[in-house]
């Protein structure tokens, strides 16, 4: 494609194709699954693998925080959004690996853009926003 057509390039996050792109002023947009990957590697350090304990000793906790704030660095507050949004509409996810104390505003800003595109079209759904979480997807029906 001529590069004067191009209008922009999905990548990963490899720091050899972010400065390859910046260097050529070309405009990127991140790949979906792979910040959505990150994401969930990312919830899981946070959460379970890096997560401070209250048994830890103080190297193990002084060695984890450069650690955790490292990897968090590659956190965007944007995409982190539309991650969430996502992750709660998938039936395998929901709040799984959203942070606790951004559930209740994720499910709130999902209701309400349901709402919002049903006043546009005129159309009524039935919602299932507050339901229970999932623990898993099965390819089993009930």
């Amino acid at each position: 494609m001529e590069e004067e057509r191009q209008m922009c390039l999905t990548t990963d996050s490899g720091a050899n194709i972010v400065k390859a792109v910046q260097l050529n002023d070309w405009r990127r947009l991140q790949c979906f699954g792979h910040r959505l990957h990150l994401a969930i590697v990312l919830h899981l350090f946070n959460e379970t693998i890096l997560a401070e304990g209250v048994n830890y000793t103080q190297l193990t906790k002084d060695m984890k925080k450069p650690i955790l704030a490292y990897l968090n660095e590659y956190s965007d507050p944007g995409t982190d959004d539309l991650l969430d949004m996502a992750s709660l509409l998938d039936p395998c996810f929901k709040t799984t690996y959203i942070k606790n104390e951004k559930v209740d505003d994720i499910k709130a800003r999902a209701a309400e853009e349901i709402k919002s595109a049903d006043r546009a079209t005129g159309r009524h759904h039935r919602h299932f926003i507050s339901s229970p979480d999932a623990k898993g997807c099965s390819s089993s029906s009930s």
